[in-house]
């Protein structure tokens, strides 16, 4: 209710919070990311020596391990690309030699480094990889990829949404 009364929104508030955050940021706070500024806390320096003060929890409180139950395992993200891409997970699991184009096992590796978090080594032996050389290669490609397809973009969305971390 904060948030929306300071957009002075009365009505339809989720529409007009969803509006406003599409339109993006403005070219100052850009600037201010672009140089490799992370600060969690925008504003003057009185805010933001405010804004730590009130903390709740110190930055070493926060346990790796506990942020990472929440990330989908290898074999999920396997099950969701091969449902949304229609084909078997085993497909997506083997290695297949002759230079065929997998694009299900490329995104699904992508999704297990990205959403999982996942270490190469694991990605690798889940899918049959002797060595992880090839798995930043093969995500590349996706990438590529990616940038002239829109319905794989939009496939690779849809997963992402589905598994919903």
């Amino acid at each position: 209710d904060e948030v929306y009364s300071s957009l002075g929104v009365k009505s339809r508030k989720q529409e007009k919070y969803k509006a406003f955050v599409e339109m993006g940021v403005d070219e100052e706070l850009a600037k201010f990311y672009g140089k490799g500024n992370v600060s969690p806390y925008l504003g003057s320096d009185e805010f933001r020596s405010w804004a730590y003060d009130q903390r709740v929890t110190e930055d070493e409180a926060v346990n790796y391990a506990e942020s990472i139950q929440f990330r989908p395992e290898i074999p999920e993200v396997i099950d969701k690309v091969a449902v949304i891409f229609k084909v078997s997970p085993e497909s997506i699991r083997v290695t297949q030699r002759g230079g065929s184009n997998n694009v299900p096992r490329w995104v699904a590796m992508h999704l297990c480094q990205e959403l999982g978090g996942q270490r190469l080594t694991d990605i690798a032996a889940a899918f049959g990889l002797k060595r992880t050389g090839s798995i930043p290669t093969t995500i590349k490609k996706l990438r590529e990829l990616m940038e002239g397809d829109q319905k794989l973009v939009r496939k690779v969305d849809r997963v992402k949404r589905e598994i919903a971390i």
